[in-house]
């Protein structure tokens, strides 16, 4: 579940020279600034915002994996109408990002509406805000008119590894079904088509398989989240710190790869994968004095092998709450990024629903940042998360004169 539950968001573009953002984050890992500095400096920085839309909760697949499983709304789904107004709203706002997810935003014919809808509110208020989908790529066929013509900034499909990985979690015929739609899309979207993966037991050993048969598709970067345990979903697929370890060890091996092209692995590490960011911490990759921004706020480290594989990993030990990231559910409840993940909790954490803002997602916004449950999210992380993040960069500070592979910086990616 990788880029904060809204998928690969278009990747790394180009390089900032604010060095705001970095000097946090490395205040943040030192203890240089408190836990109050913190939600502070969240609360008030003027975040690249994405919104993510689950307009459904179907899906044509059963993924071993699947974290978005609600057995039963909370409310009567959204009609096409109050999404339409949710797309205004939330145009108004400026955010960064809208994203259009499900469980399957093309099983039926909502997901395609959507897009369209969301496009033309996009280009009547001339807004800047990007646009991106996620979907398993499978049912994409039916589709295509209504996607080529959405004003798509990205667009994602979910691949867990090679064709015998994906098939093992998602179904036999999964990877082959998705393909023909990757394909498809890798000519008509070029370098904003992306794959995301959920790095977990059952492909973390076969990364090299994964980015052959993946970008034979014609796809050029690979978003790579973490599983992360849900009592409902296959508890077995998590990985054990050794098991992490050695998954961030072997990265180094994928020098070895062929590729035909040049190809990116992003690694997207917050404090929703937090076993895996601390991973990422106690491995040679870990370069923080070598940390850079992206032209959106992006803290990371990056890597080029000799082959022509790219590393990045972003990084972002803090909570994000709804400043950073937010959720809107098929029924309009509103979600803080850390909520997201286990939904038997959406009942009782959503911090306020569209209809009772009357579709004002800037009312309601400003609502939900002042509930309790948001202040929660900020004391559960000061409590238990961020002391765990500062003793393994402790750990690191002191083995600092172990050698580090060095960063690469790159000339500004151009969209």
């Amino acid at each position: 579940m990788p880029g904060i539950m809204s998928g690969v968001r278009g990747g790394l573009k180009g390089r900032s020279t604010d060095p705001q953002l970095v000097e946090f984050t490395m205040g943040v890992l030192s203890g240089a600034i408190s836990s109050s500095d913190i939600e502070e400096f969240v609360r008030q920085h003027a975040f690249d915002r994405t919104l993510t839309f689950v307009l459904n909760n179907s899906c044509n697949l059963s993924c071993r994996h699947c974290y978005l499983q609600v057995e039963s709304l909370t409310g009567n789904a959204l009609r096409a109408d109050e999404w339409d107004r949710i797309f205004e709203s939330a145009l108004d706002q400026n955010p960064d990002l809208l994203c259009l997810s499900g469980k399957e935003i093309f099983l039926g014919n909502s997901g395609a509406d959507a897009l369209a809808a969301l496009t033309a509110k996009k280009h009547s208020l001339g807004s800047r805000t990007r646009i991106g989908a996620i979907t398993n790529g499978t049912l994409m066929h039916r589709y295509r008119a209504a996607v080529e013509q959405a004003d798509l900034d990205y667009l994602d499909i979910s691949f867990d590894g090679g064709i015998k990985a994906h098939d093992a979690l998602r179904g036999s015929g999964s990877f082959a079904a998705a393909a023909q739609n990757a394909t498809w899309a890798a000519q008509t979207f070029g370098g904003r088509l992306f794959a995301g993966l959920t790095v977990q037991r059952a492909n973390f050993k076969a990364m090299s398989e994964a980015i052959t048969e993946i970008t034979a598709l014609g796809i050029q970067t690979i978003g790579c989240g973490f599983y992360q345990r849900v009592p409902y979903s296959d508890e077995s697929l998590a990985l054990t710190d050794a098991e992490l370890d050695q998954f961030f060890e072997s990265l180094a091996d994928l020098d070895n790869a062929e590729l035909s092209q040049p190809v990116t692995l992003l690694f997207d590490l917050h404090t929703a994968t937090l076993d895996a960011s601390l991973a990422f911490m106690r491995s040679r990759w870990f370069a923080p004095d070598q940390f850079l921004t992206d032209d959106r706020g992006e803290v990371f480290n990056e890597y080029q092998l000799s082959n022509g594989l790219r590393l990045q990993f972003s990084f972002a030990p803090y909570p994000m709450a709804v400043f950073k990231s937010a959720r809107i559910t098929p029924e309009g409840n509103y979600l803080a990024a850390e909520d997201t993940l286990d939904t038997r909790f959406y009942r009782v954490r959503t911090l306020g629903n569209v209809r009772d803002f009357d579709y004002d997602l800037g009312r309601l916004h400003e609502h939900a940042s002042h509930q309790p449950r948001v202040k929660r999210i900020f004391s559960d992380y000061s409590e238990y998360v961020l002391p765990q993040f500062q003793e393994a960069f402790a750990i690191h500070t002191m083995l600092s004169s172990v050698p580090t592979p060095r960063a690469l910086t790159f000339a500004p990616v151009l969209a």
